[in-house]
C-alpha cells in the first residue's frame, strides 16, 4: 500500500481546490499553434488550440484568455478576423508585471491566411482595417490589468 505524506497530501487537496480556470504555459499555446496551417477553418484552429488560459508567473489566479485579442469586421476583401494568441510570457517590472510575445492568426472568409504580424501589416489596409485598430492589437505593452 502506497502512502502519501500528510504535507503532500495538504498539497495535493490545495491543488485540486482551487477555483480559477485551468492554465497552461504560453509554450504549450506555441506548440499548439505549429499545427496550425493555411486554409484551415476557424473551427479546425480552435479544434487545435483550444480556449485554455496562459499561466502569467507571479499571477497564478489571473490567467490570461487565450485568444487574448479578436479583431473582426467585414471589408472590401471579405469577412475578416484575427485571434492573437500569447505563446511567450516572462517577467517584468512594468504595470502588469509581465511582458508577452503573441501570434496573430488572420482568418478572410473563415480561412487561415497567416500566422505572422508582417503579413497581417501588408494587408491590413487592403482587407479594410483601420491603422488604429492594428496597432491596438499589436500593443503587447499596454496595461491589461
Amino acid at each position: 500500500m502506497h502512502r502519501i505524506a500528510p504535507a503532500v497530501a495538504g498539497l495535493l487537496l490545495i491543488g485540486c481546490a482551487s477555483s480559477h480556470p485551468p492554465a497552461v504555459p504560453a509554450y504549450e499555446i506555441r506548440s499548439r499553434l505549429r499545427e496550425v496551417s493555411v486554409g484551415q477553418s476557424i473551427a479546425e484552429v480552435h479544434e487545435i488550440v483550444g480556449n485554455d488560459a496562459v499561466r502569467v508567473p507571479n499571477h497564478p489566479d489571473e490567467p490570461l484568455t487565450s485568444p487574448i485579442r479578436i479583431i473582426e469586421f467585414i471589408g472590401p476583401a471579405g469577412e475578416v478576423r484575427v485571434e492573437v494568441y500569447v505563446v511567450g510570457i516572462r517577467p517584468d517590472d512594468g504595470c502588469n508585471g509581465f511582458q508577452y510575445q503573441d501570434i496573430p492568426v488572420s482568418y478572410l472568409d473563415g480561412r487561415v491566411v497567416s500566422k505572422q504580424w508582417d503579413y497581417l501589416e501588408w494587408r491590413w489596409q487592403q482587407w479594410g482595417g483601420t491603422i488604429a485598430d492594428l496597432r491596438s492589437a499589436q500593443d503587447r505593452f499596454a496595461c491589461l490589468r
